[in-house]
């Protein structure tokens, strides 16, 4: 990763996604999620993209169980992509994409508190964020690479 881009990115985005990891039998922190309508674990994974590079490469890969939010854990992830991020990448300006699941009140401050760090959080349309928003291609300045129109985002 470094060693082809030299420490000389000017953009590093970092995506974190919670996936489901469907179980059978009786494995430990095995729960059922009613989201998915399974048991499960729900390991988050945390991936970064380069500039304008397509390519998107896996950096973390975290197991939990299948009964917690999607936000659990997710301030420790992101400190730490974010110290080895800039310890690799002085001068790099720092993006982090998140769904809708991530918007925690903690999760948030932590971001904002964060220099030289643009966020985006992917939500569904409600009646509530479309009053304060409107739509998310309206509201969106930076590319969060969604091209679903039922979404809206808000730094």
């Amino acid at each position: 990763m470094q060693s082809g881009l030299r420490g000389h990115a000017r953009l590093v985005t970092i995506d974190l996604d919670p996936t489901d990891d469907p179980t059978h039998g009786a494995q430990q922190m095995s729960f059922f999620n009613g989201h998915y309508d399974n048991w499960c674990y729900l390991p988050v994974l945390g991936f970064v993209s380069f500039d304008d590079e397509a390519e998107q490469y896996l950096c973390a890969a975290v197991l939990r169980p299948g009964n917690v939010t999607a936000h659990a854990g997710a301030v420790g992830i992101l400190r730490r992509l974010l110290l080895m991020i800039r310890s690799f990448f002085p001068a790099a300006r720092i993006r982090v994409r998140l769904d809708g699941g991530f918007a925690h009140p903690d999760l948030l401050d932590f971001l904002d508190a964060e220099p030289k760090l643009d966020y985006v959080v992917a939500m569904a349309n409600n009646q509530v964020l479309g009053a304060q928003g409107g739509t998310g291609h309206a509201v969106c300045p930076r590319d969060c690479r969604s091209d679903r129109r039922d979404r809206t985002c808000l730094r």
